[in-house]
């Protein structure tokens, strides 16, 4: 009903989730159900308490955060101190570990706007529910598919919570790198393991912007476009996108010190960047128009497109010339102009015409 009530025009979503509360008080209330499904009931009442927006079936208004975590804590398996034991606790306490940090977080950012003493215990809290939520994991006994994929997407959106919540990029740094250290050793996959790549790349990037990170941010995006699911042409353009971004800026930094081979090889995987982002997306703009940096057409006319023989440019009347300039390009036979295009460009001597392509 939480899940999924909210695609049925029937009721309101608001019954929906009064009415799930409701059917967890009962199953709770129920003297004849067993532990584990009163454990579970109080996981799934108490995080709707702390998460959503709603009157409940008795007037009660949602979100209600203290309720919530009181009500969160007798959803624990464990006694403590084993629920905070990394090599005790179970997989029910890991994930009310989690969902209490998810409360806490909410809290602080709600409009209750407590007072600075209540924020920083808050924030104190949401951290140490954080951690407990993945350290120690997978362990021994605990390393179901289900609990690694928890475990590392927890860490990587940690280091998130640190860099951007706590201003500490030094702890953010560590959790990145450990999740995808962790993911290594496994050698596991899931669907959404290329995150913890894209992820790290994005805070080397956006954190640092030094120039020696890039070799970094590039293999990093590497990696996680080959993660990508092939059904994801959003994802995979997206990454492929930023790939290409950040080759041509290590091309840039170092052009005087690589050689004309290595320059076009540095090139071409930039050029195979770009592309494959708009062959993913075609509707891309933006890859669209870095790709038109490079390829040069009649006249001086920059295309900014991939050329294709099933493609139309309404602003050339010559559609041989257009056709041959897409084989060119498929073929890869510009290597050799490249590194004197890319200088033309940065001494802003080039007077090419940018011509928008139209697809039929």
């Amino acid at each position: 009903m939480i899940k999924h009530g909210s695609q049925f025009n029937e009721e309101s979503y608001e019954d929906w989730l009064r009415n799930a509360e409701d059917y967890c008080w009962q199953v709770i209330n129920n003297t004849e159900v067993d532990k584990v499904s009163k454990r579970m009931s109080y996981h799934i009442v108490g995080r709707l308490i702390g998460m959503d927006t709603y009157t409940s079936l008795k007037g009660m208004k949602r979100p209600d955060f203290s309720e919530a975590i009181s009500i969160l804590r007798k959803a624990f398996e464990s006694s403590v101190p084993d629920r905070n034991d990394d090599n005790k606790k179970s997989y029910q306490d890991i994930i009310t570990h989690n969902a209490l940090k998810d409360v806490y977080m909410k809290w602080y950012k709600s409009a209750e706007k407590p007072s600075p003493e209540e924020r920083e215990n808050i924030i104190k809290q949401a951290d140490l529910q954080f951690e407990r939520a993945f350290l120690g994991l997978p362990r021994s006994g605990l390393s179901s598919p289900e609990v690694i994929e928890h475990a590392l997407n927890c860490q990587c959106a940690y280091g998130f919570f640190k860099w951007k919540w706590q201003n500490d990029p030094v702890s953010a740094d560590f959790h990145y790198k450990e999740a995808i250290k962790k993911r290594e050793k496994l050698n596991y996959l899931w669907p959404k393991a290329y995150t913890l790549y894209d992820y790290y790349a994005h805070f080397l990037f956006s954190e640092r912007r030094q120039k020696d990170e890039l070799p970094i941010i590039i293999d990093l995006l590497r990696k996680a476009r080959d993660f990508v699911s092939v059904c994801n042409d959003q994802e995979q353009a997206a990454i492929s996108h930023k790939l290409g971004h950040n080759l041509r800026s290590d091309i840039k930094n170092k052009l005087i010190l690589l050689t004309s081979e290595e320059i076009t090889k540095k090139m071409d995987e930039t050029i195979d960047a770009f592309g494959f982002a708009l062959k993913k997306a075609p509707e891309r703009e933006d890859s669209a128009t870095e790709l038109s940096r490079f390829h040069v057409g009649p006249r001086g006319i920059i295309i900014s497109s991939v050329c294709s023989k099933d493609r139309i440019d309404r602003h050339l009347r010559d559609v041989n010339s257009l056709r041959s300039l897409s084989e060119l390009i498929e073929n890869k036979d510009i290597a050799d102009v490249l590194y004197s295009i890319c200088n033309s460009r940065r001494n802003n001597k080039f007077r090419g015409m940018l011509t928008k392509f139209f697809l039929r």
